[in-house]
């Protein structure tokens, strides 16, 4: 009698305990909420708009993290090469997170012949990638890749916690809910969702502000802290595209001339991306570097890090449309 009683005690309190975490979780979630409300959760909106498209009717793909789908214009491409692409880029989006949403498409649309993966060397560096591998994970259709993507793309801690804990998932966006009591805004402005994938944003870096904080001031990119996992899913999709009979090809988007001064060894970055793109046969195309394109802070870029809508129209027009335009993608 004594062991039901506690049993029965002990499921209480354990029920509690977990509705008590979904609340707490759920309060977390606001800013994604008033980020889909107002029209700025880029995510969601960019899966409604791939489900809505007719099957089999894409032939190129760009994946990667906010640098791809900030960078290239998929209807702008699509009008001038006369092909239909579409742009899967994540906001902080692993490789590992990456990968699944190359079979997830692949799945949906095998017509596909050209995949651009824009290969940010930070998505190296993750370990946690939980809440944003949910961004994609959450809002697929339940098919063979995406059981995969559960299966596979996640450890059995972040399972359990995407499950049971999402407190633990959420917990560092408590600080939005005062913020937004106070009518404090946080968030700033996040751009404007186009199409197919493609945000534009209209604000220019405050130069003065990029000197005195940036992210890459006195970056050094470490080859002995790379997530070994990432690499190997970076592998993964460099294969998947050689069984579809896919065109694979990396592109890196360039950061600000503050932001790349900053960096101690450039120079690595690009070696160790070279050294991986030719040991699988795949064409790099590294503009990290603004000089390359001489793009200016204050004009072609809206933060430390990513371009605006006139940088990303450079880098669409001048990089983009000249590598596809010989591709499988536009042959007839």
């Amino acid at each position: 009698m004594e062991m039901r009683k506690f049993i029965i005690r002990l499921s209480i309190i354990a029920t509690l305990t977990w509705a008590v975490n979904l609340f707490v979780g759920y309060l977390f979630q606001m800013r994604f909420r008033d980020w889909e409300r107002t029209g700025v959760f880029f995510e969601p909106m960019r899966w409604r708009e791939f489900h809505k498209t007719p099957p089999n009717t894409l032939t190129a793909a760009y994946l990667g993290s906010s640098h791809a789908y900030r960078s290239f214009d998929a209807a702008y491409i699509d009008s001038v090469l006369r092909i239909n692409s579409f742009n899967f880029g994540g906001s902080g989006q692993s490789l590992i997170t990456t990968y699944h949403v190359l079979d997830y498409i692949l799945e949906k649309q095998p017509g596909i012949k050209t995949v651009v993966l824009e290969v940010y060397f930070k998505v190296l560096y993750q370990d946690e990638q939980i809440r944003n591998a949910n961004f994609a994970f959450k809002y697929m259709d339940w098919n063979d890749a995406k059981w995969d993507f559960w299966w596979k793309g996640f450890g059995w801690k972040e399972k359990i916690t995407m499950v049971l804990f999402p407190t633990h998932q959420y917990q560092d966006q408590w600080k939005y809910i005062p913020a937004k009591i106070l009518g404090m805004n946080t968030d700033g402005v996040r751009g404007e969702y186009q199409s197919k994938g493609y945000v534009r944003s209209t604000r220019n870096a405050n130069y003065q502000k990029l000197l005195k904080k940036n992210q890459f001031k006195d970056y050094v990119f470490d080859t002995a802290a790379i997530n070994t996992e990432q690499l190997e899913n970076l592998y993964k999709m460099a294969e998947l595209c050689r069984k579809k009979g896919v065109r694979f090809v990396w592109v890196m988007a360039p950061i600000p001339p503050v932001s790349y001064s900053g960096i101690r060894n450039p120079e690595q970055i690009h070696s160790f991306m070279q050294q991986k793109a030719d040991s699988l046969g795949v064409p790099f195309h590294d503009y990290l570097n603004p000089a390359k394109m001489q793009l200016i802070d204050s004009v072609h870029f809206f933060d430390d890090n990513h371009m605006n809508f006139r940088g990303a129209d450079l880098f669409t027009r001048n990089i983009i449309l000249p590598l596809l335009a010989d591709s499988a993608a536009v042959k007839k």
